[in-house]
């Protein structure tokens, strides 16, 4: 299977670049487009979501280590 890049590591230059665009232009115009609670309620979605994987990460490997642990010597010297 052949190795793909992360493209998500090449897309946030482009979107910090889009976002702080979009930043100059309604400062720029005096646009209000956010409003505090927005922009929190977003954040801290995307901090949940990254926990969540954090944490599912450490169930799998914290189960995977358990097995290991309890069958892991039996089967490796059978």
């Amino acid at each position: 299977m052949p190795e793909f890049p992360n493209i998500i590591l090449f897309a946030i230059p482009f979107f910090v670049l889009a976002m702080l665009l979009e930043l100059y232009v309604t400062t720029k115009q005096n646009i209000k487009t956010y409003k505090a609670k927005d922009a929190f309620a977003s954040i801290s979605m995307g901090i949940g979501n990254v926990l969540i994987g954090f944490f599912s990460k450490i169930v799998v490997f914290a189960a995977l280590y358990f097995v290991y642990d309890q069958l892991g010597g039996f089967l490796l010297f059978r």
